[in-house]
């Protein structure tokens, strides 16, 4: 009695996995007579998400897999149909099918000839710890580094990244057929660590609030304000300078995250990685328009004053400079 009931239990246990088999099965062929009519009616690009999803389902369809090889050459994704035609290969080689060893060994030959590569270098210099190297959003490890990667033709974009430091970012365009280009990766720069405003003294400057929200310069003004006055506002200029790079270099950040996730709650870790690293790069911008803005208002002041002698001269000044996600904007004004 007990071994009927242990093999009762074996029966209804097995069922619901073997019944689960046969619906993937169902569904991947139906996946593949879609894909098929679509391919057939010339809808490439409607048919090779059926075929793949197809071939996620039962990864050992030859027909399938030679089909969507096909079908991403004539949507023009040359690296991943170069790909396809190798699988489809191997499976026609394990299923002893001759007529598709001799369609996926044509495709795969024609392939090689056009898809375009991309070799990564990324020299002593700029080899620290923590460096991660993408193409078109793809991680590329270590070991792929100096080797050619095949990519599709168009856009190619190459980053590379490190905590606490300025990104890099190199964009391609290649054609079908272009060969192989190199991209060597630059040294990443550090990002400049937040460290106190500098004190100024008041006997210097002496700015009055009025009602138009400028500062007031006091007149009076030592024999080297001029001077200061300069090479604090020239610092102020690059500061502004580098703020602004860093914003755009912000917004371009977001766009590519945007583009590989465009909904509000993204899990892609890539599109996740790339928003984080384009908040880090609008910090830096903030940090640095406004330690501009600052500098470049006390220039200004220094300089103004330092004209007006023993005259009675009052000099408003206005600098400021702004990033609001989408734009930069530096701004100096002055009134006597």
């Amino acid at each position: 009695m007990r071994w009927m009931c242990l093999m009762a239990v074996g029966i209804f246990a097995f069922a619901p996995a073997t019944a689960l088999g046969q619906d993937s099965d169902a569904v991947a062929d139906s996946l593949y007579r879609e894909g098929k009519r679509l391919f057939d009616a010339k809808k490439f690009s409607e048919a090779c998400p059926k075929l793949e999803e197809s071939l996620r389902l039962d990864p050992e369809s030859g027909g399938a897999q030679l089909m969507l090889a096909d079908c991403l050459e004539q949507t023009g994704k040359l690296a991943r149909a170069w790909s396809a035609y190798l699988n489809a290969l191997r499976l026609a080689r394990a299923a002893s099918r001759p007529d598709r060893v001799t369609d996926a060994e044509s495709g795969a030959k024609r392939m090689e000839g056009r898809v375009p590569f991309v070799t990564v270098r990324v020299p002593a210099s700029a080899d620290i710890e923590g460096l991660r190297v993408r193409i078109n959003g793809i991680e590329l490890g270590r070991g792929a580094w100096g080797t050619p990667t095949p990519v599709d033709p168009g856009q190619v974009v190459v980053e590379a990244a490190a905590r606490d430091h300025a990104s890099f970012a190199a964009r391609l365009t290649l054609a079908a057929g272009s060969g192989t280009r190199e991209v060597v990766i630059a040294p990443l720069a550090p990002l400049p660590k937040s460290e106190p405003a500098a004190q100024v003294s008041p006997a210097s400057v002496a700015p009055v609030s009025d009602q138009g929200g400028a500062a007031r310069a006091a007149p009076q003004a030592g024999p080297g304000a001029p001077v200061a006055g300069y090479v604090i506002g020239g610092l102020g200029l690059v500061a502004i300078g580098a703020g602004a790079y860093y914003g755009i270099s912000s917004m371009q950040t977001q766009s590519d995250a945007d583009a590989k996730c465009p909904k509000q709650d993204c899990t892609d870790p890539d599109a996740v990685a790339l928003s984080k690293d384009a908040k880090s790069q609008g910090t830096v911008a903030w940090v640095l328009l406004g330690a501009g803005s600052a500098a470049l208002t006390v220039g200004a002041i220094l300089v103004l004053s330092s004209g007006s002698g023993s005259r009675s001269q009052t000099a408003r000044v206005r600098a400021g400079a702004a990033f609001d996600g989408r734009a930069v904007a530096a701004t100096l004004g002055a009134s006597f």
